[in-house]
């Protein structure tokens, strides 16, 4: 029989060592991956998950910048960029390169002399929710001068007709100071640029090619306003480009671009057949000519006697196909253009 002072030694005892127990249980569940407020855990105090009753409040972090992309800071209304390279691809005949290359022969000369200057100039930059900006450019054809005092002159078509075969080393290759864009001539693109400074054309647009200065060309038209043909112009519609911009947007390489030529302009259009030597280039439009779509007769009336030669002629009587729809249509009423090009930056000044 216990004593009577044994019996609260014990009771102590014991409830010493529940509360052990309770300790080592608690112990327990803290280390556990996840708590179920139908447990035990609950008895011990420990929050469920979804209890935020006694949680210390949350302080939100401010988010970084995840615009990190370099080309955006420079993406700035005036920025101007020409094609200082083309190399045309398509069109074709039976997959025969021979068309490509005859206007590559001509084109690349033009482009590296100044002759022809395809330009962009951004106009208006809009940021997207995901960090990418879409640019309003205006493009178009351009041309150039020298500074005289402070003011831009401008150079004559003259002036940059030699060498036939551009080589900048020459000193007959009349380098630019500033390039401006020829009135009338140009157009607006929407272009996506991503943040990692590649680009795309975000719906297609259009491009004309008017190499010279207001005025004349070496490309001869008389034009036709109802099918939006401007004079002494190659008028590239649904015209799509892509491309990667470098981190100063001083640069555009790896670029492509896919457009269309409608045949109905192709007849008004006439190019100077010894391109790109032009020792005997002649600008004379002969009044007394009546015109005939793709014939020499059109070339007679808006260009002259000189050796001008009716595009849309040429690529019928070679059998070009109609491969693209100028319209958008379903339809194929023209002949597809495609090919590589580089850009750079230009100083840019109005005369």
């Amino acid at each position: 029989m216990l004593k009577p002072l044994a019996l609260p030694f014990l009771l102590s005892t014991l409830l010493l060592a529940w509360m052990g127990l309770m300790v080592l249980s608690c112990t327990a569940k803290l280390e556990e991956v996840s708590l179920d407020c139908d447990s035990d855990a609950c008895a011990c105090g420990l929050p469920s998950p979804s209890d935020d009753t006694d949680r210390p409040p949350r302080h939100d972090v401010a988010r970084p910048d995840t615009d990190s992309s370099p080309c955006h800071a420079c993406l700035e209304p005036g920025l101007t960029l020409r094609f200082f390279d083309l190399t045309v691809t398509e069109p074709r005949v039976d997959g025969r390169t021979a068309l490509p290359d005859f206007l590559n022969r001509i084109w690349r000369a033009d482009v590296c002399a100044h002759r022809l200057n395809i330009m962009l100039q951004v106009r208006e930059v809009t940021e997207n929710p995901d960090g990418s900006r879409e640019v309003l450019f205006a493009a178009g054809s351009g041309w150039h001068g020298f500074y005289e005092d402070g003011t831009l002159v401008p150079h004559e078509l003259e002036d940059v007709l030699e060498p036939a075969n551009c080589d900048e080393t020459d000193p007959a290759v009349t380098i630019p100071d500033a390039y401006y864009f020829v009135e009338g001539f140009t157009t607006e693109l929407r272009i996506l640029v991503n943040t990692d400074c590649s680009f795309e054309t975000i719906e297609p647009g259009d491009l004309n090619f008017h190499p010279g200065p207001i005025g004349t060309a070496l490309i001869c038209s008389g034009g036709d306003p109802d099918i939006g043909l401007p004079r002494d112009t190659i008028p590239i519609r649904q015209l799509t480009a892509s491309g990667q911009l470098n981190d100063t947007c001083t640069r555009i390489s790896d670029a492509d671009l896919q457009g269309c030529i409608a045949q109905d302009a192709a007849c008004k259009i006439c190019s100077f057949a010894l391109a790109p030597d032009y020792a005997t280039w002649s600008y004379v439009p002969d009044e007394s000519k009546e015109p005939v779509n793709c014939q020499a007769s059109y070339c007679q009336r808006w260009c002259g006697a000189a050796a001008w030669t009716n595009f849309g002629g040429f690529v019928s009587t070679i059998r070009l196909d109609l491969a693209c729809a100028a319209d958008g249509g379903a339809t194929n009423n023209g002949y597809q253009i495609a090919g590589f090009w580089e850009g750079e930056a230009v100083s840019f000044q109005e005369p």
